[in-house]
């Protein structure tokens, strides 16, 4: 391409115009910050001059109440220099205002005077002629520091007059850009935009773009070389258009074909994945069924853990009846052995209570005889007279020790038939027990019987318990065994349906896609006749 090493204007502007902005806000900025600085200054100025009227005023007090201050004298003297010559430990600029530095000049010599009336006043103690010319120094650092706000607000005023001539300037400048790049870029390229819209490809960009030296005509030639290249592959695409038209038809058939070959496949992998599914469905219900013949295994398993529980507690109390029924044998054999001790001591009991009767009868008797015989002691002692009269009161006293021996006798006697009486009826009743001691023997020899019964079954019950926990056992793991197997059936008959649905499905998208193919290769082909005939208009250069 031709004139790509021309001069560009359109860039050059553009660094002008961002140039001339930089250079335009970096002036007004420096020219703002300039006068702000001025300022600032300004107010220390008038800050300054106020302290001096203040610091003053406060002087005069201190003199007056006869508390003079040298110091604050000094600072005054360094201060009002500082604002007529400038002082930077202070921040004060030199004076350049000349009604400020008149007013300055006026409170420096009343200054020189007053500090010679604070002398005087020092000296002689009357304060009148200080008090007057303080309130004349007054007067006179108002007026300065009314002179420092005066030409404060003159700088201010100056500051509104530059920015508003800065906003001028910089609004023309924005004007004048808008304009230059309206003319120079903006206008340009829209022109070009709308060349280009209704530009045909057999046409060419004009000459007048063609020749323009900035990116405007480079741009031209961009496009113009863009034509070029598309005119080159417009003639290859009409060459290719011809070839594919043949393509297409050929691919039309062997689509058509294989999508019969595919549908008849199709069908067969369908049928197959049917009669997959069917299969699937009957391992399902299988293993449904395994299922609940496991929940009913292994509640049998349960129910025969309880039983063998339960059989254990039976032998459990078996084992502790049997020592219970050993132990009421004992008991049983030490009863009846201690009735016949009863029976045999309450018979020689009934013998001792005869040998009593006995032996109270022959109390009685002989108190029957010792009564007699104290009967007739008595007698004797009555016809003895006064001197039988002992013998008489100790046969008296043995009539009454016979009768109480008699007494007795038959108190012993009645307690004797009743003692009999009760023996009698104590070997009627031991004799009932030991019937019934013999009885209850009998009873518990029978109940051992019984119990070895018991004990031989539940031994046997054990065993068949046992038998039968070790069947449910093998019955539970064959169980697992065939349900995991059925399981893996299913998981593989599972896997087998939809690995042949999705063959299936595959094989439907492919007969689906071969039609689309199909379609698809006729469109190509009708396409391929249109792109033929549309070349046919780019033919001119």
């Amino acid at each position: 391409m031709k004139g790509w090493g021309c001069r560009v204007t359109i860039r050059s502007t553009l660094r002008a115009i961002v140039v001339l902005l930089l250079l335009f806000s970096v002036t007004s900025t420096v020219v703002v910050f300039y006068q702000l600085e001025k300022m600032q200054q300004d107010g220390a100025v008038i800050n300054t001059a106020g302290v001096v009227r203040g610091a003053t005023q406060r002087l005069i007090k201190l003199e007056m109440a006869k508390q003079p201050n040298d110091e604050l004298i000094q600072k005054l003297d360094g201060i009002i220099e500082g604002l007529i010559q400038g002082d930077e430990s202070l921040g004060l600029p030199k004076a350049s205002d000349e009604v400020f530095i008149q007013e300055m000049n006026k409170v420096k010599s009343e200054w020189q005077s007053l500090k010679g009336t604070i002398e005087s006043a020092q000296r002689s103690g009357d304060m009148t002629a200080l008090v007057q010319e303080s309130e004349s120094y007054f007067a006179t650092t108002n007026a300065a520091v009314a002179a420092a706000e005066g030409f404060s607000a003159a700088k201010v005023k100056a500051l509104k007059v530059i920015q508003s001539v800065l906003m001028v300037f910089n609004l023309i400048l924005l004007i004048a850009i808008w304009f230059m790049s309206s003319n120079r870029i903006s206008q340009p390229i829209q022109k070009l935009i709308g060349i280009v819209e209704h530009l045909n490809v057999s046409e060419n960009i004009p000459e007048h773009f063609m020749n323009r030296k900035d990116e405007v005509g480079g741009l031209s030639r961009a496009f113009q070389g863009v034509i070029h290249n598309i005119r080159d592959l417009v003639a290859g695409l009409a060459l290719s258009s011809e070839k594919l038209a043949d393509s297409a038809a050929f691919l039309g058939n062997i689509s058509q074909e294989s999508s019969t070959a595919a549908m008849e496949i199709a069908k067969t992998i369908e049928g197959i994945a049917l009669g997959a599914s069917d299969q699937a469905n009957e391992i399902q219900n299988g293993v449904a069924q395994m299922d609940v013949l496991g929940h009913l295994v292994a509640e049998d398993q349960k129910k025969v853990e309880d039983l063998r529980q339960a059989t254990d507690r039976v032998e459990q109390l078996k084992d502790e009846g049997t020592m219970i029924l050993a132990d009421l044998i004992k008991i049983t054999d030490q009863n009846g052995k201690s009735a016949q001790e009863v029976q045999e001591t309450i018979l020689e009991t009934n013998e001792s209570a005869k040998n009593i009767v006995e032996a109270s009868l022959k109390i009685k008797e002989i108190a029957a005889q010792t009564n007699l015989l104290a009967l007739n002691a008595a007698i004797e002692a009555a016809r003895a007279g006064e001197q039988g009269r002992g013998f008489a009161v100790v046969a008296e006293e043995i009539r009454k020790l016979a009768e109480e021996s008699n007494r007795f006798t038959t108190e012993i006697e009645n307690i004797t038939k009743v003692l009999t009486l009760k023996t009698r009826e104590a070997v009627v009743k031991m004799g009932e027990m030991d019937s019934v001691v013999k009885i209850q023997s009998e009873s518990v020899s029978a109940t051992e019987t019984k119990f070895a019964g018991i004990a031989e079954a539940i031994d046997r019950i054990q065993g068949y318990t046992e038998i039968i926990s070790n069947s449910t056992d093998g019955i539970a793991d064959k169980n697992q065994s065939i349900m995991n197997m059925i399981q893996s059936l299913s998981a593989i008959s599972e896997e087998s349906a939809a690995s042949t649905q999705e063959v299936s499905a595959s094989v439907q998208e492919q007969t689906a896609a071969m039609d689309q193919i199909a379609g698809a290769s006729q469109e190509l082909a009708a396409l391929a006749e249109e792109l033929e005939s549309s070349m046919q208009q780019f033919t001119q250069r």
